[in-house]
């Protein structure tokens, strides 16, 4: 199978499910998901990408609409169009993130509206048929790259500041710890109250 597009209900969707194919799982409404036996809760509208033999469960808290993208890694190649999409290592092949991406309303439906053009594309056979599907592929990567980099730039940031108070206070420490016994010196120093002070260095 070079690429094929399936929709479930979320009461039909297999027990476990895994593939030789790469995998983008498009679906809405809450629950759990597991991926390779770790569990992530989800809420809204979510995007899924799973590399080869990753197993997907899923428990559902409603009876949705479950739409996957199978497609290939010799008819669509994510390392050879790293470049444009630089999907390798932030949706696929990364045992650190969340393989799953919460999408907006408008994104969600653009991005089922592109798998309803991809399963068009495949039962007409056109000649230009496989050059639309890979684009229209890349286009969905392109999409789960950009709203999976900006969250994680979010918490990236977000976890910056405590970060680098912390930095901060083990300077200062090192420089008064003889004569600077009370923490109000060192949150006076940084500018900041003791309660976050003690909240950063837990």
């Amino acid at each position: 199978m070079k690429i094929k597009i399936q929709s479930y209900h979320t009461s039909d969707f297999p027990s476990e499910l895994t593939t030789e194919n790469y995998s983008v799982i498009l679906w809405k409404g809450s629950g759990v998901f597991s991926v390779d036996d770790i569990n992530y809760s989800y809420r809204g509208y979510n995007i899924l990408f799973l590399s080869p033999y990753q197993k997907i469960k899923l428990a559902s808290e409603s009876d949705e609409t479950i739409h996957v993208l199978f497609f290939h890694g010799d008819y669509y190649c994510i390392e050879y169009h790293k470049e444009e999409i630089a999907c390798n290592g932030l949706l696929f092949n990364n045992i650190y993130l969340n393989p799953g991406v919460e999408l907006s309303e408008e994104n969600y439906n653009y991005i089922l509206e592109l798998f309803h053009h991809i399963k068009k594309e495949e039962s007409e056979k056109h000649p230009f048929s496989e050059s639309i599907i890979k684009t229209y592929i890349q286009l969905i990567l392109a999409i789960g790259s950009k709203q999976k980099s900006s969250f994680e730039n979010s918490v990236i940031a977000r976890e910056k500041i405590p970060n680098k108070k912390a930095f901060e206070f083990q300077k200062l420490l090192e420089s008064h710890f003889k004569n600077e016994k009370e923490l109000s010196f060192y949150s006076s120093k940084l500018n900041i109250t003791n309660n976050t002070l003690g909240k950063t260095v837990k």
